[in-house]
Order: C-alpha cells, then structure tokens, then sequence
C-alpha cells in the first residue's frame, strides 16, 4: 500500500540511524515490524498463567513417574 505522509526529517534520520536502514522505507519498515512484535509479545504476556488444561509441574512429575 502507498501512503503519503510527512516525517520530521530529524526523526527519520535518527531512525535510519538507530535501524542501521540504508532508506527511508526499509526504517520504516523495520520500525513496524518491531513494533508489531512487541505487541504480539505483550498480548501473549497477558496470557501468562490463564490456561487452565496446561500441565503444571506436579503433574508432570507424576507423568514422569508412571514411565
């Protein structure tokens, strides 16, 4: 998708900096993609400890003994 938008040029150049991006659109595009991820990762934090079927460690030493 083509999208117009205006960018400080001070912003974008401490971008490329920091992303090591030799263009404007490969900082941006990473930028995004970093962004994303820690997103995804914050979403899968907040799942932390609420699956209830998942085998704890008593029940997988129980497992292990049956073995």
């Amino acid at each position: 998708m083509k999208t117009t938008i205006d960018i400080p040029d001070t912003a974008i150049l401490e971008l490329m900096n920091f992303t090591h991006a030799k263009t404007k659109r490969e900082a941006v595009l990473k930028a995004i993609d970093e962004y994303n991820q820690k997103q995804k990762l914050t979403q899968l934090a907040k799942m932390l400890g609420t699956f209830e079927d998942f085998m704890d460690s008593d029940d997988l030493e129980i497992m292990r003994a049956q073995v």
